[in-house]
């Protein structure tokens, strides 16, 4: 709530990401106590979905936009929004970085602040090693941008060792 609250302070909008609804009716709830929320879900309709993200669009009161990384993670474009925190880590490198553009496109003219929420010693931290263990993974293997010399714990996990 305090990264929240920092935001709207400042007079900027956010977008809060999860993979689960269950987390996010938790958030909204809360959220929605103190600002004007919207929410934007694969269990809402198709006209639901809409109408909350044209009101988070077009309405200056309207300061959050919570919804699922499935369901508001691509296709869209909220560049009302320079803000985007992760209540817990998308699954795969690639579907972070499509949520986070949905904030950052080429029509931005304001930088994107990215927060990714983690409590040490859960799931969520182990989910986020994985995660960033692919990613460096994928950049060696698909665009050679890592040097197995430098990073030899790459190379270990690599040979299945780590």
């Amino acid at each position: 709530m305090e990264i929240v609250d920092e935001i709207i302070e400042r007079g900027e909008k956010v977008v809060i990401f999860s993979n689960w609804v269950g987390a996010l009716k938790s958030v909204y709830k809360f959220i929605s106590k103190k600002y004007k929320t919207a929410c934007f879900t694969g269990t809402m309709s198709e006209e639901e979905r809409q109408k909350h993200k044209r009101v988070f669009i077009n309405n200056p009161n309207y300061k959050v936009l919570v919804g699922t990384i499935g369901a508001l993670g691509v296709n869209h474009t909220l560049t009302v929004a320079n803000n985007v925190i992760f209540l817990d880590e998308p699954w795969t490198p690639s579907d972070k970085v499509q949520a986070e553009d949905r904030c950052h496109r080429i029509s931005a003219t304001v930088p994107v602040n990215i927060y990714t929420l983690l409590s040490k010693g859960t799931i969520d931290e182990t989910v986020h090693k994985i995660v960033y263990g692919k990613q460096d993974i994928s950049n060696f293997i698909v665009d050679g941008k890592l040097d197995l010399r430098k990073n030899p714990e790459l190379f270990e996990k690599l040979l299945g060792r780590k």
